[in-house]
């Protein structure tokens, strides 16, 4: 059934696509309707039968919410999803299932559903949605609702809000764990959940997929082409400074050949803070990716230098 739910919403989604990159000539949609968009035609389709299937986590169902994000970042396939993660699917879908379970317990005795319920709550041994259910109970630390317990609209919003805190404890021990140096740089400034500033604010769809992919590791300059040819990360070198990793804190700060880019957003950032000048090299970097009144100087930089390093290699 999820399968089935998965390919209908992906069919949504690919028409929602069509629809943004006809829209973007003038930057494409913004956030909040991207999200409403979304949310509407994408997945009210995959919530159908939630209730039933959402006890599970599939990654066809997940799959479908990355592709979307990947399209409004402008981000490639090889991005890490780690660094992708929008509200989980399985927290939207254990809040249907939980609906549900309201549903079946105030439900009259008399009635075919609820008495289906209560013979596949008396199933022993058996791993069915009742078993599903109650572990997710009993992992929340609610085993009392285990019992019967009708549950109102208060209550399942505090079980979203437990599932959601230890999911967010989950994502940021991955993101520190991880060792893969694709994280190297989200995991300089990132380590709070939640939707990033350049995401929300009014800037061109250009701008924000070159300042994402700086922030998620998959700008294409040496440190990350580099992969594909299996070369050893010290052996990344930058064309012009042979002596350097290219990387995105040597392209933003130190590279002499974006040096003519890097004077204005360098006079900028001293207006807003007058001490940027004698801040390290990762206080800077760090400060340029979090400041919200650097937000759009910064997507413009990281767009400028790749458009200034495709044209110096390509051209």
């Amino acid at each position: 059934m999820a399968k089935a739910v998965a390919k209908a919403a992906s069919r949504s989604l690919g028409l929602l696509i069509s629809k943004c990159k006809a829209k973007l000539i003038n930057g494409g949609f913004q956030y909040c309707t991207s999200t409403k968009l979304f949310d509407t035609l994408v997945w009210s389709v995959i919530d159908y039968g939630a209730s039933i299937w959402g006890t599970r986590d599939f990654s066809c169902i997940n799959s479908i919410k990355n592709r979307a994000i990947r399209f409004f970042m402008g981000v490639g396939k090889y991005t890490p999803n780690m660094s992708l993660y929008g509200e989980p699917c399985k927290i939207k879908q254990w809040t249907s299932v939980f609906r549900n379970w309201t549903r079946f317990n105030k439900m009259n005795d008399d009635r075919v559903n609820k008495k289906v319920f209560i013979w596949g709550n008396t199933c022993k041994k058996v791993k069915n949605w009742h078993f599903r259910v109650k572990n997710k109970f009993k992992e929340l630390d609610m085993e009392y609702l285990c019992n019967g317990a009708i549950l109102n609209k208060d209550l399942v919003k505090n079980i979203e809000n437990v599932c959601f805190a230890k999911f967010k404890e989950e994502w940021y021990d991955k993101i520190m764990s991880d060792d893969k140096n694709k994280l190297r740089t989200y995991r300089m400034f990132k380590n709070v959940y939640g939707v990033e500033n350049y995401l929300i604010f009014n800037i061109p769809g250009r701008y924000r997929s070159a300042l994402a992919k700086f922030r998620c590791g998959v700008s294409p300059i040496r440190i990350e082409t580099g992969r594909y040819e299996n070369i050893d990360i010290e052996n990344r070198l930058c064309f012009n400074c042979t002596d350097d990793v290219e990387d995105e804190k040597h392209v933003l700060l130190n590279c002499p050949v974006y040096s003519d880019i890097r004077n204005v957003i360098f006079n900028h950032a001293s207006i807003v803070d007058e001490n940027f000048l004698h801040m390290t090299d990762n206080e800077k970097f760090i400060f340029l990716f979090t400041n919200e009144n650097m937000v759009f100087y910064t997507a413009k930089i990281c767009y400028e230098i790749l458009i200034k390093r495709k044209c110096i290699l390509y051209s």
